[in-house]
């Protein structure tokens, strides 16, 4: 199981919407098992994934060892999904109290029990330096940074890219960048394109070739607990070139995961 934080240490830059759209496309068109965590106590990706709810949460990963009954329910729902969300709860309010080495070994541990079922985990983060965060890097093998084009998301990605080094340094020598992913890009706009080249200076080979652009339906999406492809029995449109581009950047991901 290959595991990925979506992380950055700002919010607004859509976390949720590239760690949603990124696991629908492995589960949908790549055919993967994907176990998807929401550490995020605002909980946007359990409701964005609403119809993927497992009956455990986040929470119970972190503070108590599953029973092999709850472990066999979860696969069960993995033989008829490929996509199985962890949900998000409001004791998250209280991980600033969570010991770290107690939570990380019985995530680790629940972990194992469902590992051979599943080939990705993705987690969502909350947009702030804290126990949850270091905890989803401390258990993950990559972290995914998206960026909006903007000059406090610069500030941002200087922040993340800090925490990811003394992670790695201190806690997880095993810890990768997988990319930064470029998101809400208007390109047309010449202070996205300058700020596009400081992006590069400060990220270099990290800059992933695959960004997602502003689009409506993406956010409707995520607003109606659905896919952009779903989109269309709802709303009788969507955004075909929004689905190319989470295809082409899920294409991107597994070929920078394969080379590693």
């Amino acid at each position: 199981m290959k595991r990925i934080t979506v992380t950055n240490q700002k919010g607004g830059l859509g976390k949720t919407c590239i760690a949603t759209n990124v696991a629908r496309v492995l589960a949908r068109d790549f055919n993967k098992k994907v176990l998807f965590f929401d550490f995020d106590l605002q909980a946007n990706s359990t409701d964005t994934l609403s119809s993927f709810t497992s009956e455990l949460t986040v929470y119970d990963f972190l503070n108590r060892e599953f029973s092999d009954e709850e472990i066999q329910r979860v696969v069960a729902m993995a033989t008829k999904s490929n996509l199985i969300l962890i949900k998000a709860t409001t004791l998250l309010a209280d991980s600033d109290k969570f010991d770290k080495n107690v939570c990380v070994p019985m995530f680790l541990k629940n972990l194992s029990k469902l590992e051979p079922y599943f080939d990705y985990m993705i987690i969502d983060t909350p947009p702030t330096l804290g126990n949850t965060l270091t905890i989803a890097m401390l258990i993950s093998e990559y972290i995914l940074v998206p960026l909006e084009l903007d000059s406090f998301a610069l500030m941002g990605l200087d922040k993340v890219l800090q925490t990811f080094a003394n992670v790695k340094r201190l806690s997880n020598s095993n810890l990768k960048l997988l990319g930064v992913v470029i998101n809400k890009l208007v390109t047309v706009r010449k202070r996205q394109q300058d700020l596009l080249a400081e992006v590069k200076s400060k990220a270099g080979k990290y800059l992933l070739n695959n960004m997602i652009h502003t689009s409506g339906a993406i956010q409707d999406a995520l607003s109606k607990s659905c896919s952009l492809r779903e989109l269309v029995k709802i709303k009788g449109s969507t955004d075909r070139r929004a689905i190319t581009e989470f295809y082409n950047l899920t294409t991107e991901l597994l070929d920078r995961i394969e080379e590693n």
